[in-house]
């Protein structure tokens, strides 16, 4: 049966397509490298931004998997399979800053932290749906709450949360995160914020129709991440 809170007949607001591994295969190719490539030579400078670049398509190419310890991909998880994705560079990177730069910890937190940031703002720039207040007010509760859900799967790392639809935006809180239970299986807790900060990026960009705040997040030792997107006056 087709849901009827995404059906364009019905609903004012935009529909949200599933989840696919084509489109962020696409992503990457079209924005994803177009973003991180000049932030890393930015960051790192032209000689030891191409060492770092030949060094990720080293390990990329030759393996091993930085993975590994979480076992084999699911198939039929497609919102696994786009948390690993997401995840799997940033692990390359690290190896290379550390074994092939060998850059301190700050540096390289740094260099890291402006990678995600950029990178993670684009991505949601690019799946976000285009929502305006006025078609918001105009749906339901139940379309409402679709609408966020369907985004959710989406964005590959929200495993487990709890909405909260108001008409002057959303509040959801984030019990269970792919991206926190991943790095902290894998001993590297300290890479869970990178991914939040991109959060803060893409909210804080001109043009943004929401006014976007937080108290807490799993990466940073609470319970939930306590997301709260108001529309901007």
């Amino acid at each position: 049966m087709r849901d009827l809170a995404e059906d364009p007949m019905t609903s004012p607001l935009p529909s949200v397509p599933d989840p696919t591994r084509g489109w962020i295969l696409r992503f990457e190719a079209l924005h994803g490298h177009r973003t991180s490539l000049p932030v890393l030579f930015s960051e790192l400078g032209a000689a030891n931004g191409m060492r770092a670049l030949v060094a990720v398509v080293r390990r990329q190419a030759l393996g091993p998997d930085p993975l590994k310890p979480l076992g084999p991909d699911d198939p039929d998880d497609i919102e696994d399979w786009l948390a690993r994705r997401q995840l799997r560079p940033l692990l390359w990177l690290d190896a290379a800053l550390v074994e092939d730069l060998q850059l301190d910890d700050a540096t390289r937190h740094r260099v890291l932290g402006a990678v995600v940031s950029a990178t993670g703002a684009a991505f949601l720039g690019a799946l976000f749906p285009a929502i305006t207040p006025d078609s918001w007010q105009k749906a339901t509760v139940d379309q409402r709450e679709s609408l966020v859900r369907r985004t959710f799967r989406r964005f590959g790392n929200i495993a487990e949360a709890d909405v909260h639809i108001r008409e002057d935006g959303v509040a959801f809180d984030v019990h269970r995160c792919r991206f926190h239970r991943m790095v902290n299986t894998l001993g590297r807790p300290d890479l869970a914020p990178l991914f939040c900060e991109a959060d803060g990026v893409f909210f804080s960009r001109p043009g943004t129709n929401y006014a976007f705040s937080r108290s807490t997040t799993r990466a940073g030792g609470g319970e939930m991440c306590d997301f709260d997107l108001t529309w901007k006056e």
